[in-house]
């Protein structure tokens, strides 16, 4: 086998390393080439080209160099016999050895070869470092100059490479990251390599492709290609087998599944030339309706978002926030605020600074559709708000098309066809409307499903700042009865009732209003909660027992509906085993509060420990003088 270390590099100045060519100008000029091509050599590796910019042309061919080096490690060893064991003689000997190491390393790398057969080291662009030495040319500059459609990362420079290697009609076979295959980044690069390589395969092979790592962490695909221009009919093979859980029966997919051949030219069809394992074609794309609208993000969201819950009052520094959901639902995400201080304030300032991403402000105040960029792709409606960068609105240019794009992204079909263009956990917001869409059938499906328009904005989740605020899930704004598919109820219903009974209101009923979503009037509630948001367990001071208060607040909001019976169905439903309103409350109430708003409770149980002891329910927001600001 030929083998040689390609990350040796002089060790030397260059002057010196240029004597051990002795008079012959010819060589000398061939060991300054070796010196120059292997100055990077620990920081560029096999990426070093001798072809690179002076094609066959070589001033010395490498293996002509051979000849002397070894010659002159033959004198220096002859020396070492003489006993000339100074620095200076060891110093040439070191040098020969090291000359003779490289030319062979540049005879391989300016080879050409049959099959290069590789698994790509990866390394994205914003994790590679600069030289070794001041002033050398690092892996960021090398790959800006040399590789310039693929400098993203490691991976894709050295799928360049390793296409380099090949002679006409050679191949080379390599393991890389999946995301270079539809990533907006690497246009330039698939069209080159669709246009210039015959691509033979493709294997998707996604997640837990390798026995020695686990998870999520790397996202890989087989790849081969052959160095020769693709003919107008060739074929490339595809196999995906993303699906599979174990590197076992991804192997086993490889060898057994059917395989889907599609026409390489097909593929520059397809949006930003994303390799899809299907005929591309010129459908008409969301794109042309829509626009992907990405949302901000800071460094330091907890220093600026909020559950809207922990602040008492919002003022005009805080602003509704709209983010992810967890599965498909008209109206979700809608349990954030952000310090947003008019656009005006700290935020802002980091925005300024690059510390934060400001963005999706052409969105702002307009309806459309927000997608959870994440797995699922779950969709909800978008009223308008601030959104943040873990979500992406999909925003029609005509509010007309609303109920179309809805039904399509809302759909299974939605996901499926981002996933063909884009295998990434997460995907773009400009991905996300690089899909097809045909309009005239989407209009038509939400015609069908939608006959009335789509739903006025409602919901009866407590975390969602849309919630009307009221225990009885059967009462809207205007306090008639509705009919919703999702119904407050158990803990849901009880815990509405103990934050309005110890004063707490959300949004709405504090002046917050949302489009086709008006601010609430008083619902005579407010009468029975507690002034000082302090309501102990047991009698003290006048005040009936928490129980007994909580129970008159609810037969006040259920009306005739109310009775014992009711009272012990929801805690039924609250998965709870206490008889009685006060056995919930001082056994149950504080964790499934807890539970319910994300493990950021505004009403706290105090206790002082003791059996019959103090035990009171206390509303933070009220009792916190920063939290109202």
């Amino acid at each position: 086998m030929n083998l040689a270390c390609s990350g040796l590099a002089p060790n030397t100045r260059g002057a010196d390393w240029v004597k051990i060519a002795g008079d012959n100008e010819k060589l000398q000029r061939g060991m300054e080439r070796l010196y120059r091509l292997f100055q990077k050599a620990a920081v560029l590796g096999s990426l070093i080209n001798p072809r690179a910019g002076e094609g066959d042309l070589l001033v010395a061919a490498f293996h002509e160099l051979q000849p002397l080096l070894e010659k002159a490690l033959a004198q220096e060893t002859k020396d070492d016999n003489a006993h000339d064991l100074s620095a200076v003689g060891l110093a040439k000997a070191e040098m020969a050895v090291t000359a003779r190491g490289l030319a062979k390393a540049a005879e391989i790398l300016a080879g050409q070869f049959t099959l290069v057969a590789t698994n790509v080291p990866y390394l994205a662009r914003g994790k590679q470092e600069g030289g070794i030495r001041p002033g050398d040319e690092g892996l960021l500059e090398y790959s800006e100059r040399v590789h310039p459609d693929a400098k993203a990362d490691l991976a894709t420079c050295f799928v360049e490479r390793c296409l380099d290697f090949c002679a006409s009609g050679g191949n080379t076979a390599l393991v890389t990251p999946q995301n270079w295959l539809f990533l907006g980044t690497y246009t330039r690069l698939r069209e080159n390599l669709l246009r210039q390589a015959s691509w033979a395969c493709v294997a998707r092979l996604g997640p837990r492709a390798f026995e020695t790592i686990g998870g999520e962490v790397v996202n890989v695909a087989l790849v081969s290609f052959g160095r020769e221009k693709p003919a107008e009919m060739h074929r490339l093979v595809g196999i995906d087998a993303t699906e599979e859980k174990t590197p076992s029966d991804k192997n086993l997919a490889l060898r057994t599944k059917p395989v889907e051949l599609v026409k390489q030219n097909s593929q520059l069809q397809n949006p930003d030339s994303r390799i899809t394992l299907e005929e591309g074609g010129r459908t008409a794309l969301l794109s042309a309706v829509a626009h992907g609208v990405h949302g901000l993000g800071s460094k330091d969201t907890p220093c600026f978002f909020r559950q809207f819950w922990e602040v008492a009052m919002l003022g005009k520094d805080w602003e509704f926030l709209q983010t992810t959901v967890d599965k498909t639902q008209f109206f979700g995400g809608m349990e954030q605020i952000v310090f947003w201080e008019q656009g005006r304030g700290l935020l802002h300032e980091r925005g300024q600074r690059g510390e934060a991403i400001l963005v999706g402000g052409m969105a702002w105040k307009k309806k459309g559709v927000i997608i959870s960029q994440m797995n699922k792709l779950c969709a909800s409606l978008y009223l308008g708000d601030i959104f943040d960068k873990n979500a992406a609105v999909v925003l029609p240019s005509d509010e007309a098309h609303i109920p179309a794009v809805w039904a399509f992204c809302s759909s299974p079909e939605y996901n499926e066809e981002v996933r063909k263009i884009d295998q990434n956990v997460k995907v773009t917001n400009v991905t996300l409307v690089k899909v097809p869409f045909d309009l005239a059938h989407w209009q038509k499906v939400a015609a069908e499903k939608y006959p009335h328009g789509l739903p006025k904005p409602l919901s009866t989740d407590p975390t969602q700042w849309l919630f009307n605020g009221h225990p009885n899930p059967k009462v809207d704004e205007a306090s008639s009865l509705i009919s919703s598919p999702k119904r407050l109820e158990g803990a849901s219903t009880l815990h509405v009732a103990v934050a309005r009974l110890l004063g707490y209101q959300w949004p709405r009923q504090t002046g917050s209003s949302f489009p086709d979503c008006p601010a609430l009037k008083a619902d005579g509630l407010e009468e029975l909660a507690d002034k000082d948001g302090i309501v102990c367990l047991s009698a003290t001071k006048g005040e009936a027992p928490a129980a007994d208060r909580l129970n008159a607040l609810l037969a006040a909001a259920f009306g005739s509906e109310w009775s014992s019976t009711k009272a012990r169905e929801l805690l039924a439903a609250a998965d709870s085993k206490a008889k009685t309103l006060a056995d919930w409350l001082s056994e149950d109430f504080f964790e499934q509060h807890c539970a319910l708003f994300h493990q950021r409770p505004f009403i706290w149980h105090v206790w002082d420990g003791l059996k019959g002891g103090f035990n009171a329910l206390v509303n933070s927001e009220l009792l916190i003088p920063w939290n109202r600001n």
